[in-house]
């Protein structure tokens, strides 16, 4: 049996600690108990596709909340509303994902994007609801990688992209995957983004499970990458498969069986 090495008053994992000395731009969620218990819902073998979409939205939601909540002070703008007790109250807003400014010269108006988010298809289109629910006018592209499940390490192909228009002027790029297994996908994302004039500043890879493995291998290849994730388990078994882990996400989402 494996343990979350924590205790009913949740906090930091001790081997979280050692792994966020050891790669400076790594973030995990601190381990409270809802957030523990939506991890037990979840990795459950019992648990239907009706019960695991729930959840799993619960956990995307809070994640992508947490995120945000660590972007630097440059992402949000002072803001001074009026409440309904008739009193000035300053606060922030999120920058806009789309911002507007007018072109003196032919008084047309020039588009500067600022965040958006890009799903690795399939499951990180599970991801895509819960982000556009906190940003409602975020453009999502999509990177569709998948696994060569006849390949001994279970290497990563490309098969197709559809990404928001000009990308490499984004000050904040969200790229989804729920699971961090062996990095493949998320290394062969990042070299199509970079390819096209991405920098690594750029990019913030959001997964919901991560494992030792997968995080040596993305950080050896891209040491300066942000990386958020709610978990990081034991690590792989030999098929590739994150333990003790929650399965094939993506069937597990969608309702379907891999052949």
């Amino acid at each position: 049996m494996w343990s979350s090495n924590t205790n009913m008053n949740g906090g930091i994992k001790d081997s979280d600690k050692l792994l966020k000395l050891k790669y400076p731009t790594l973030s995990i969620q601190s381990l409270s108990n809802y957030l523990l218990a939506l991890h037990t819902k979840l990795r459950d073998q019992s648990t239907n596709t009706q019960e695991f979409v729930k959840y799993s939205n619960k956990l995307v939601h809070s994640l992508l909340e947490y995120t945000l909540s660590i972007l630097p002070a440059d992402y949000y703008d002072i803001k001074t509303i009026q409440t309904p007790c008739n009193v000035p109250f300053q606060g922030c807003s999120l920058i806009s994902s789309i911002s507007y400014n007018n072109n003196n010269t032919d008084n047309t108006m020039n588009s500067q994007l600022n965040l958006c988010g890009i799903s690795i298809v399939r499951a990180g289109e599970s991801m895509e609801f819960g982000l556009r629910s906190l940003i409602p006018d975020i453009p999502i592209g999509k990177i569709l990688i998948q696994r060569d499940e006849f390949t001994q390490n279970k290497q990563a192909k490309l098969f197709y992209t559809k990404l928001p228009m000009n990308i490499t002027q984004a000050k904040q790029i969200f790229l989804m995957d729920p699971m961090l297994a062996t990095g493949g996908s998320c290394i062969l994302a990042i070299k199509t983004l970079i390819k096209l004039g991405v920098t690594i500043q750029q990019i913030t890879f959001i997964n919901l499970i991560a494992c030792p493995e997968g995080l040596q291998r993305v950080y050896a290849k891209y040491p300066q990458l942000k990386i958020v994730t709610s978990f990081v388990d034991q690590g792989l078994n030999e098929h590739c498969y994150i333990l003790p882990g929650i399965g094939d996400y993506g069937d597990r989402y969608f309702g379907t069986v891999t052949p």
